[in-house]
């Protein structure tokens, strides 16, 4: 337009020069010039100048348009740079003022893993954890004041996971002053907090005495190892570095390596406990699942030597074994006469002779009971425990153990009630191995609960498993005393604290529960609330999925958040 204009205004200025030349030169043809006064030659004079002044601002005009064009056109051309450099380094986003998105640059959508036109008129908190909103909140506060934020921002990709951004959201105004867009810039900062984190972790690591191995939950890579578990393993250097799991742990996981990976990233078990072989050496492992920050998981896993506690374990295993063999005929014995006394076999006796009588009889009938459940392990551990297997409706089974102890119950102060269910099925076992466990777990519920209790006994079903519990409203068992709970001869600070004035077992029952169940194919558990109560459960595969193993579940303990 200003071009057009000059261009008026220079043929203007051309057509006026001609025509007073025109004049002029008429003048000097027809010999009228010496009649021109000399008002007229300088009003001439004053215009020739005037358009010899225009025509020389035009034509500057023209040059300086020319020049600002040239300037322009390397301006744009400098900003056309600067947003290709921006969007290369930068995840960069436009808003309205509330804060849905009008425009994204590509390496937003690659970021992000959506694409431009799915993201137009969602609000940014669609990208952001429900917990991490108050940050957006801030955001549209600073912006709607005129002012630049700055701060870190988190949101998720499509597949799930976490990036972590350094972000600055500049408020853009209109012609009028108003609010009109934001502009989000971010810069993706994930694996440098991700190195950062496990460079401080790897320091932590170091300094324990034990094999530590670090794995990618999903690949099972090893991501680190410490120089104890280097020599453990015989890797030098960095010959760990190709190494998954499976090159480290070589023997088959109980339940399955995958199931139980799973458990603990769900957060349903707190550290996973297992015994193997790593490289000829039978190790303890104690795995925990950890959330990096982009939302991914670290397996970490302590390996300690137990070679030499397996090697005491067994000459005591040994050991109790022979004495419990040479101990269970006398105690036998000395059972039945106790009883034949107390019957009046050998004639009328005392009161106060009788309950001392009792008292021997109780006591002999424990001690007998004592040296059973050490039989039992002992037979358990060579592998010598007969099953007798068969089908077994679920229901049946929790009401036979609930008549069969009901009246061990009322003596306890406790009563055993059976939940509503009209979940039923059939699982394969043996039922008497299946009624002792009944028995174990019921009988420890009714030692650990506060007279007048109710001790609840229920069923629930999966496609493959059943479930069987036992859930009693005792004190609850604490984070500290969870892995004494299967152990042999294992006693909690709670067993010693509630028990008082009832009977205390022996520490065998649970551990003989477990063993039986896992001869099952199943696994039992429990979960526990600080004076609130625990509950016992096992899982047992059902008829249909008794032969399908890769359901089968791992052993371990979960503690309810209180």
């Amino acid at each position: 337009m200003k071009s057009k204009k000059n261009i008026l205004t220079g043929s203007i200025c051309a057509i006026m020069s001609a025509i007073i030349i025109v004049a002029l030169a008429s003048r000097v043809k027809f010999g009228q010039l010496e009649s021109l006064s000399p008002v007229v030659i300088i009003q001439v004079t004053i215009w020739l100048l005037m358009i010899a002044l225009v025509m020389t601002a035009w034509r500057r005009g023209i040059e300086s348009g020319e020049l600002r064009d040239r300037l322009l056109r390397g301006r744009e051309l400098e900003l056309a740079f600067q947003e290709q450099a921006l969007n290369a380094h930068s995840i960069v986003s436009t808003t309205d003022p509330q804060g849905r998105i009008i425009k994204v640059n590509k390496k937003f959508s690659d970021v992000v893993g959506v694409n431009e036109s799915a993201l137009l008129g969602r609000k940014e908190t669609y990208l952001y954890d429900s917990a991490r909103t108050d940050v957006f909140d801030d955001i549209i506060r600073t912006t709607k004041a005129g002012e630049i934020w700055k701060g870190e921002t988190e949101f998720k990709r499509n597949d799930g996971h976490i990036i972590l951004t350094e972000c600055t959201v500049v408020p853009l105004m209109n012609r009028a002053g108003q609010h009109d867009r934001n502009i989000f810039i971010r810069t993706d900062v994930t694996q440098a907090r991700l190195a950062k984190e496990e460079r401080q972790l790897i320091q932590c690591l170091k300094l324990l005495p034990d094999d530590v191995f670090m794995f990618d939950a999903e690949t099972l890579a090893v991501v680190y190892m410490n120089a104890s578990a280097a020599r453990r393993t015989g890797w030098k250097n960095d010959g760990w570095k190709s190494r998954r799991f499976q090159d480290v742990v070589q023997q088959p996981i109980e339940g399955g390596l995958q199931k139980n990976i799973d458990i603990l990233k769900a957060d349903q078990l707190a550290i996973w406990r297992f015994e193997t072989d790593i490289n000829g050496c039978q190790v303890e492992v104690c795995m925990e699942a950890m959330r990096t920050p982009d939302g991914r998981f670290r397996l970490i896993a302590t390996a300690r030597d137990i070679t030499d506690r397996k090697t005491v374990e067994k000459k005591r295993n040994e050991l109790v074994s022979i004495i419990s063999h040479e101990l269970r005929t006398p105690l036998t014995s000395i059972k039945g006469a106790l009883r034949l006394v107390t019957g009046g076999a050998a004639g009328q006796i005392e009161d106060k002779v009788k309950l001392m009588l009792d008292i021997a009889a109780n006591n002999s009938d424990r001690l007998l009971s004592l040296v059973d459940d050490i039989l039992d392990l002992d037979k358990i551990d060579a592998g010598d425990m007969e099953f007798s297997k068969e089908e077994i409706n679920a229901s049946d089974l929790v009401h036979e153990a609930l008549e069969t102890y009901r009246y061990y119950g009322a003596e306890m102060g406790v009563e055993f009630v059976a939940t509503k269910s009209d979940q039923d099925c059939t699982l394969i076992g043996d039922r008497k191995r299946l009624m002792q466990v009944m028995a174990n777990l019921m009988s420890n519920a009714a030692k650990f609960s506060h007279p007048g209790d109710t001790v609840e006994l229920g069923i629930s079903t999966s496609d493959t498993h059943v479930r069987i519990s036992v859930k009693d409203q005792g004190a609850g068992i604490s984070d500290e005393d969870l892995p004494k709970v299967f152990a042999r001869f294992g006693q909690t600070n709670s067993a010693v604290n509630s028990g008082a004035g009832k009977l205390r077992g022996t520490g065998l029952g649970l551990s003989i529960a477990k063993a039986i169940v896992q001869q099952h194919n199943g696994r039992i558990d429990l979960k526990s609330t600080l004076g609130k109560g625990t509950t016992f459960f096992f899982e047992l595969p059902t008829k249909d999925g008794s032969k399908d193993t890769s359901h089968r579940p791992a052993s371990g303990y979960v503690q309810d958040a209180a």
